[in-house]
């Protein structure tokens, strides 16, 4: 990893090495660049910690090559496109028997538009990906996507689920928490930036009627700019900031709004279902659909940004107050970190198997 950010891929690696470390037979190890960001608190006891101490991968590339080969792993794991792209192009130089697994986290067709030099990170790609042991897809669109960019051999693609710990979630979110008074509570979440259409979320939140409230959980560079334009549109809308206990807001929600231009396939969203709350979110939302799919009917609607999205938003009826638990998870079970991390596992030992040339 780069870092512990706040971020998606970030909490996705750590849960799949919170469950690969459970197995007797695995030792499991992260290897991160700076060793700073909120998401550090979720880094498993049993899991053992690495810090290359460079500021970027870019100036880190030597440090990671040096480090991956002197721990002769059977396998290594990125989940970002740059560091993924990095891995692969330490191939040379790591042990011929290490398996190399990257996962995609964005889908390419709506993440590459919106990078510098475009072009560059998608020829990189079609060149660098096919070079991996395993390509995970976290969504079949996302799949089909990487199999026309990327020159891959069916075999080395594979869709795997998000791992989530609904049993921690639901824990977290015991007690719900929603603003007081009449009317409905939506909560969003994400970076401040513009792939979260946060923007478009306030000037829908102001055809809301006053007594509603849209409280958006978050940081980024975008947050006194998305402060403005919610004060000039008269949206009911508040900034949260960060928050560690975000799992008792989604449970105390009417419901998670995902207005998001791209997504690989949103975390947030399964935990809001394992909180048992419903999702209004754009079809731009990454692999929504798929989920939507696999949920209970009315779990997740997929909605345009527009007029859509709004009328969504209005067919719910506000929750009664107060609400002493969470609702029934509406997460589908392939999603749970158990189920999803031994898929996972199942993944790993057949990438091993086919490097190393042994049965797995």
């Amino acid at each position: 990893l780069p870092s512990f950010a706040a971020g998606g891929a970030e909490r996705v690696l750590l849960n799949f090495a919170a469950e690969l470390s459970e197995y007797e037979d695995v030792a499991c190890h992260i290897v991160v660049f700076d060793n700073r960001g909120p998401l550090k608190d979720l880094l498993a006891p049993s899991v053992t910690l690495h810090e290359l101490r460079a500021t970027s991968v870019r100036r880190g590339m030597v440090r990671l090559g040096r480090h991956l080969r002197s721990m002769g792993a059977d396998a290594v794991f990125s989940t970002m496109m740059h560091t993924n792209l990095a891995v692969l192009a330490l191939r040379p130089f790591l042990r011929r028997r290490t398996a190399i697994l990257v996962r995609e986290a964005n889908l390419p067709s709506l993440s590459l538009a919106r990078l510098r030099r475009p072009v560059l990170w998608r020829t990189a790609m079609a060149r660098l990906y096919p070079v991996a042991d395993r390509v995970i897809a976290s969504s079949d669109r996302m799949a089909g996507e990487l199999a026309q960019m990327c020159p891959l051999a069916p075999a080395r693609l594979t869709v795997l689920a998000n791992p989530v710990d609904e049993d921690r979630l639901r824990a977290d979110a015991a007690t719900p928490e929603r603003s007081p008074g009449a009317g409905r509570r939506f909560v969003a979440a994400g970076r401040l930036v513009p792939q979260k259409g946060f923007d478009r979320l306030i000037d829908l939140a102001a055809g809301l009627p006053p007594e509603d409230e849209v409280l958006i959980f978050g940081d980024g560079p975008e947050r006194a700019a998305l402060e403005a334009r919610a004060s000039a549109k008269g949206a009911r809308v508040k900034f949260a900031g960060q928050t560690s206990e975000l799992a008792k807001w989604l449970a105390g929600a009417d419901a998670l709004l995902m207005p998001s231009r791209f997504e690989g396939l949103p975390n947030t969203a399964l935990e809001a279902l394992a909180c048992g709350t419903p999702i209004v979110a754009t079809p731009q939302s990454g692999g929504i659909a798929q989920i939507a799919a696999a949920a209970p009917a009315g779990a997740v609607t997929v909605a345009d940004a527009g007029d859509d999205f709004l009328a969504a938003m209005m067919r719910f009826d506000p929750l009664p107050a107060p609400l002493l638990r969470p609702r029934q998870s509406l997460m589908p079970r392939a999603y749970r970190r158990q189920v999803a991390g031994s898929a996972f596992l199942a993944a790993i030992e057949a990438a091993i198997a086919e490097r190393q040339g042994v049965a797995p």
